[in-house]
């Protein structure tokens, strides 16, 4: 069963994971349209959909794709206060941090709580813009599972997103800061 798509959840909870991506799929093809909030984690392949929608607001914008890039913003919200799409870009849900905790109000990375490995962050917005204009950033790289590498020691790292910071980045390196899109349990 693992096959399918990376996963270190026992079976159990691997039949539930699986029941609610089919759920997010049935649900955003009956309604026909992008879901208000993309649960990123549903796709066997991220990377595609990150770069698909990247290549739909390039169409829109009669840009080039290699001329616009992801500017990430993560909400100060709670997922439940959020009901409409963003005017450009998109609403993604459902990631994880860890070796880091996340401050809502002043939406900055900061130490983890004790004892608490893993943190849900907020929705983030994907929004494409030319430049960047965020600084004081850590460059976040994301993993499917909490499986950093494969049997020959590549990264299996998707992408990364800059996620605002008052400590250096070398900090969060060291404490192997990091996303993941699925939790073990």
């Amino acid at each position: 069963y693992r096959i399918i798509y990376p996963s270190l959840k026992p079976l159990e909870s691997w039949i539930a994971d699986l029941r609610e991506r089919i759920k997010f799929f049935a649900n955003w093809i009956s309604a026909k349209n992008l879901p208000v909030k993309v649960w990123l984690p549903a796709f066997t392949n991220p990377l595609s959909f990150l770069n698909a929608a990247l290549l739909t607001a390039a169409k829109n914008s009669d840009m080039m794709i290699k001329d616009l890039m992801w500017e990430h913003q993560v909400s100060t919200l709670d997922e439940k206060y959020i009901f409409e799409a963003p005017q450009e870009g998109i609403y993604i849900r459902g990631l994880y941090l860890e070796g880091a905790g996340w401050d809502r109000t002043n939406s900055l990375l900061t130490d983890p709580e004790p004892l608490k490995l893993i943190t849900s962050l907020p929705v983030v917005h994907f929004k494409p813009v030319i430049e960047s204009s965020i600084r004081g950033i850590y460059n976040c790289p994301c993993y499917y599972t909490s499986k950093r590498t494969d049997e020959e020691g590549n990264s299996l790292e998707l992408f990364s997103i800059d996620l605002k910071t008052k400590k250096g980045k070398g900090h969060w390196r060291k404490r192997g800061a990091c996303l993941l899109l699925c939790d073990s349990t």
